[in-house]
């Protein structure tokens, strides 16, 4: 293995006009160390093909439906230092391997990640989502865990060290088709937590991600319906690996549940389907027991809002439009 190299993993299964973007982006890296894996089908090989006689960096992979970042961490990781990921619609700004490689190794990470843009589909910027220069003992998760859980539910925008992921148990993994694909980024990394020391964020923007249509926060698969449940109970089994989850821990996750099946509420009210099928799918979300626990803890907060001044702007509008939905679903279901 070649000290200090980042093995870099990219899906490539769809054949898609930004996908040159994303390889540019990773050619042109002012941190010349690495190799670029990329993970392809019959319809993007020849495409990779291409690059790959240009630059010995790039390695074809080729993949089998289904496969992605966690099958091939391992192998990326036992002949690199570091390793991370870009999604093929994304791209990374010009120093995004030296200055997450420089972050990592100053302040002695196991994984650091970084701020970055979110795009529309022609690359304008909809929003930034930065924050100042942090670095943590993983014990000491549970102080920073909402700083945390906004820059580590995703997969992407992280430097990871290799020895991490040779540690990484992916039998703790779901199967994707029991939660549709949606969660799975959060999941997979957060199950990296247990074998980390100490993490961090970087304060430098160096990721562009795309909001697409097609991904799976807008997409209603196999499993979807679930997600949100799914999601929960694994990170909090995570979480309790750490250390122990109190009250506020548990108040916290609650809200991140509430915002995840704000999401799912909002995908099957703009979903084509028979009424009578919407309200069946409604009901199934919002009868479960976790759900249950979710709206009872939101009643109790809600007879507080009048005269507690600790009660935060997002909670009161998050709570009541939760109520509203619930309405909702009450007269679809009379109908």
């Amino acid at each position: 293995m070649e000290s200090k190299r980042v093995g870099i993993f990219m899906q490539l299964y769809r054949n898609e006009p930004s996908m040159h973007k994303a390889i540019q982006s990773v050619l042109e890296q002012t941190y010349a160390e690495f190799k670029y894996y990329i993970l392809v089908s019959a319809a993007t090989k020849q495409a990779v093909m291409e690059y790959a006689e240009k630059d010995t960096r790039i390695v074809v992979l080729d993949g089998k439906p289904g496969e992605g970042f966690s099958d091939y961490a391992k192998q990326i990781a036992a002949e690199n230092a570091y390793i991370t990921a870009i999604d093929a619609d994304d791209w990374y700004e010009k120093n995004y391997l030296e200055e997450l490689s420089h972050c990592l190794e100053k302040e002695n990470l196991d994984m650091v990640a970084c701020g970055n843009h979110f795009v529309d589909i022609h690359g304008n910027i909809m929003e930034t989502r930065k924050q100042r220069e942090m670095a943590w003992n993983i014990a000491d998760t549970f102080l920073v865990l909402p700083y945390m859980y906004a820059f580590y539910r995703t997969q992407w925008g992280k430097l990871i060290k290799s020895e991490l992921c040779l540690k990484w148990d992916l039998n703790v993994l779901p199967e994707s088709n029991t939660y549709g694909g949606y969660g799975g980024d959060t999941m997979r990394i957060f199950s990296l937590l247990p074998y980390a020391k100490r993490i961090g964020i970087c304060d430098k923007v160096l990721y562009n991600y795309r909001i697409s249509p097609a991904s799976g926060s807008y997409v209603l698969r196999q499993g979807r319906l679930d997600s949100d449940r799914i999601l929960f109970n694994f990170v909090k089994d995570i979480l309790k690996q750490l250390g122990e989850v109190g009250e506020k821990e548990e108040r916290f996750l609650y809200l991140i549940y509430g915002e995840a099946l704000k999401d799912t509420t909002r995908l099957l009210l703009n979903q084509k389907m028979r009424e009578e099928e919407r309200a069946e799918k409604l009901l199934y979300v919002y009868q479960c027991t976790l759900t249950g626990i979710l709206l009872e803890r939101q009643r109790k907060r809600m007879l507080e809002l009048p005269n507690s001044p600790h009660m935060d702007s997002f909670e009161a509008v998050f709570y009541r439009m939760i109520f509203r939905n619930t309405n909702r679903i009450a007269a679809t279901e009379k109908t």
